[in-house]
């Protein structure tokens, strides 16, 4: 159960990691349809980070905590815009890669293939999203 508890733990501080940084990339891009998309985002990972807290803390555990991200993108507004979303790109490609290859990567895998609750819906729509 423990292994279990520190799994959902890493995956959720990395995914409020995430959440954190689509935030303030959405304060940065300020084109109507692209922030649409980000708030759409946003609110998927709200959803999603909902999910795997309740998990957490039915478990008995501590949900962990991460500091708010800043982020800045010089230039003019629509070229800020497209840095953010190419660093938000390279950044959920990396994670693709980093979730890949560790071992508790598989282990997510095998537990959604075991179990039909809230922490297989939010484990296929990591998947999905970044994989």
């Amino acid at each position: 159960m423990s292994d279990l508890v520190a799994l959902l733990q890493d995956f959720y501080r990395d995914k409020l990691t995430v959440y954190l940084r689509h935030q303030a990339g959405a304060r940065l891009v300020v084109q109507y349809d692209a922030n649409n998309t980000y708030q759409y985002i946003v609110n998927r990972d709200d959803v999603q980070l909902t999910w795997i807290a309740k998990a957490i803390e039915e478990l008995g555990a501590a949900v962990p905590e991460v500091s708010p991200q800043s982020r800045d993108a010089a230039g003019k507004k629509s070229d800020a815009a497209q840095a953010v979303i190419r660093e938000d790109a390279a950044v959920s490609q990396k994670e693709v890669c980093v979730r890949r290859g560790i071992p508790g990567f598989t282990k997510i895998l095998k537990l959604r293939r075991a179990r039909r609750d809230v922490v297989d819906d939010q484990v296929g729509d990591y998947i999905a999203a970044f994989g």
